[in-house]
């Protein structure tokens, strides 16, 4: 292969078609390899862009990462394919490590035990109906005693007169009795 322009052309078509491109320990030899280097290089570039920016920059990071490690020949290239390598192995493994010990299944399990034992409880014990109960029970109470000894309207009053004294005090008026507006 030569350095120029068409030499980059050809590592880029040789990547395109699975053939290698002349770094065994850096590009991937198939097709599939291919995809999951772009795949982990999109997947990572979203993540960043999700965590220093919110969803839209995960979008713009996710292809922005996919279009440099497919087009890219620079070093900006290189570092978005050997990061999709990075996941893509990582991701293999982790799903090497759920075949092997079946992970997924186990919590797949646990949860749905735990999920009809919350249902059992719920219908043995009627939790949920005992808790509105309660909590319908206070509400009422407190309007009864609110009515009774009008709470909301001592309060409420007590906070106008304090912010009164407050933007009077701002004012310079002093905020002690007297004609300067303060309300009793």
């Amino acid at each position: 292969m030569s350095n120029g322009g068409a030499g980059s052309k050809n590592l880029k078509d040789e990547r395109k078609l699975g053939e290698g491109a002349g770094k065994a320990s850096e590009s991937p030899q198939t097709n599939e390899g291919w995809n999951q280097e772009l795949v982990g290089a999109a997947a990572a570039g979203a993540t960043l862009g999700l965590m220093v920016a919110g969803p839209f920059m995960a979008v713009v990071g996710g292809i922005a990462s996919g279009v440099a490690a497919a087009g890219d020949e620079g070093q900006i290239g290189e570092v978005a394919r050997a990061t999709g390598r990075a996941v893509a192995t990582a991701f293999g493994r982790v799903q090497h490590f759920d075949q092997e010990h079946r992970v997924t299944e186990k919590v797949k399990t646990a949860a749905g035990q735990t999920i009809a034992r919350a249902q059992a409880c719920e219908k043995e014990h009627q939790i949920v109906s005992r808790v509105k109960e309660g909590a319908e029970k206070a509400v009422s109470v407190a309007q009864t005693l609110d009515r009774q000894q009008h709470i909301t309207e001592k309060i409420s009053a007590g906070l106008v007169q304090g912010l009164d004294r407050v933007t009077n005090a701002m004012k310079g008026k002093g905020g002690k009795g007297g004609d300067d507006g303060e309300r009793v």
